[in-house]
């Protein structure tokens, strides 16, 4: 009984001694850090020739009374979807990690393409969870689409 427990403990230093000098001298090295790029590399963009302003014009007033160019605020441009599978595998990994109501709140600010995307990347008891957490009204425009062949996201019409 004896030896057996002390085969056993031998045993296990061995494993631990073998895994830590596999992983200290056989492993490959930690890739070295990347430095933070330098200040002298950024270059400055001259600034765009002004603009005359011709004073002789009436700025445009509405109906209410309002400057028109007053109510038009600038609206930050969102990049165009591009269609990666990896990115779409990996949003859609994150979104069912998530609760249901809290992707389908996320999911309510996507257009339908995007959403059919994401779902195409999901397993059926995903899909079913996140479209039940959504409108009733979306989530038939969803299937419906998801019975649909797999769009050609080349840039045509949604």
């Amino acid at each position: 009984m004896k030896q057996t427990l002390l085969l056993v403990v031998v045993a296990f230093v061995m494993s631990i001694a073998g895994a830590t000098w596999i992983s200290a001298f056989v492993a490959p090295p930690p890739p070295p850090p990347v430095p933070p790029p330098a200040a002298e590399t950024v270059v400055a963009t001259p600034a765009p020739p002004a603009v005359p302003v011709d004073d002789s014009v009436a700025p445009a007033v509405d109906s209410t009374g309002a400057d028109s160019a007053a109510q038009a605020a600038p609206v930050p441009e969102v990049p165009k979807p591009t269609g990666d599978p990896v990115r779409d595998k990996a949003v859609a990994k994150i979104l069912a990690s998530m609760k249901a109501k809290a992707a389908a709140e996320i999911l309510a600010e996507l257009s339908d393409r995007e959403v059919e995307r994401l779902l195409r990347q999901l397993n059926a008891k995903q899909v079913a969870e996140l479209l039940v957490a959504i409108p009733n009204e979306r989530a038939a425009r969803l299937s419906r689409r998801l019975m649909m062949p797999i769009p050609d996201d080349s840039g045509g019409t949604p």
